[in-house]
């Protein structure tokens, strides 16, 4: 890999592990990444700080800040630190120190700048917007919201429709972000709870059109039992490409390295399985314009789960250096 200029501005959109995950490897080469998170989370320990505290949703910038940190593992483990017992269990301290910061200052950026000042962070962490919204799908003459209710809806129509509710617009420092960057990286997550969601918001699209930065996809490794159980790579795409009017990004980055059949099976009880990514369906993501870029890009070593944890918590996941490498050849392509 060639000699990475420190300067090169990077813009890291998305939420969750899957954004931890290329944060961890790409600040092993960069050093001025900006997050931009997702801001309709409303599971596990952070629904009940929405709901009870009415805070804006603090889970997935808590990973964010944490894999930005310069901290000993410690201190970066306590923010991840989640409660057994009965009153807090399944509490995330993380997501209660941001809370709480957020109730002392009456600002979520600034709760988010204290805590990056804590934690060293290298980079900084926005939301996506400020204002506190939900996912809604509309299924069956229905609209079900929250992200929590839609992740337990079986969606079985093509096309499926979203919006935002409230409607949100683009938080200004995070569209200032956008069109600065030299790198744009969006993804990997929950395809529609996590990812999508996040293009709703009003100002983005036209933002990361905008932008003269690279900019990178990255395919998820799993589908979802209820959502995408029968997309493959190019399906994925071409609802990107439903909710971006077109084209947007320049590279498609995925994985085509096969884990243990243990694991495998694992999901499969789980109606889940593997992305598709024949060459026939290579052929159909480049036909549509874009740079492909596959390779053996999941971990090896199997993600921990916490039995205290209010959210299942993914075995499979990218391996954040070989994930890091792809994104910088794209980068230098």
């Amino acid at each position: 890999m060639q000699t990475i200029d420190k300067s090169v501005k990077a813009v890291v959109i998305g939420a969750g592990t899957g954004s931890f995950t290329v944060i961890t490897g790409l600040k092993q080469y960069l050093r001025n990444i900006t997050t931009i998170v997702n801001m309709t989370d409303s599971g596990g320990s952070t629904g009940v700080l929405r709901d009870e505290l009415g805070a804006l949703p603090p889970g997935d910038a808590r990973q964010h800040l944490v894999a930005l940190a310069n901290r000993s593992d410690l201190v970066r483990e306590l923010f991840n630190y989640r409660f057994g017992g009965s009153t807090f269990k399944g509490h995330n301290f993380g997501n209660l120190f941001l809370a709480a910061l957020e109730d002392m200052t009456g600002d979520f950026e600034q709760a988010l700048k204290v805590a990056g000042e804590i934690l060293d962070v290298t980079g900084r962490v926005l939301p996506v917007t400020t204002t506190q919204t939900n996912l809604c799908l509309v299924r069956d003459g229905q609209d079900i919201c929250g992200e929590d209710n839609i992740l337990g809806t079986v969606i079985k129509q093509k096309n499926p429709e979203f919006y935002l509710s409230p409607s949100a617009n683009l938080n200004p420092r995070a569209r200032e972000a956008i069109l600065g960057a030299d790198l744009l990286v969006f993804g990997p997550g929950g395809f529609y709870t996590s990812l999508m969601t996040i293009l709703l918001t009003e100002g983005i699209v036209e933002a990361i059109a905008e932008s003269k930065a690279k900019r990178v996809f990255i395919s998820n490794l799993m589908t979802q039992p209820n959502q995408s159980r029968d997309y493959n790579l190019d399906d994925f795409v071409g609802e990107l490409e439903r909710f971006t009017g077109g084209r947007i990004f320049d590279y498609i980055v995925y994985n085509n390295a096969k884990p243990a059949n243990v694991l495998i099976d694992h999901y499969l009880a789980e109606n889940e399985r593997l992305i598709d990514v024949s060459p026939e369906v290579i052929s159909q993501v480049k036909n549509r314009g874009y740079k492909t870029y596959g390779d053996l890009l999941i971990s090896e070593d199997i993600a921990a789960t916490n039995k205290v944890d209010l959210m299942k918590r993914n075995l499979i996941r990218h391996d954040p250096d070989s994930l890091a490498r792809a994104i910088m050849r794209c980068y230098f392509d």
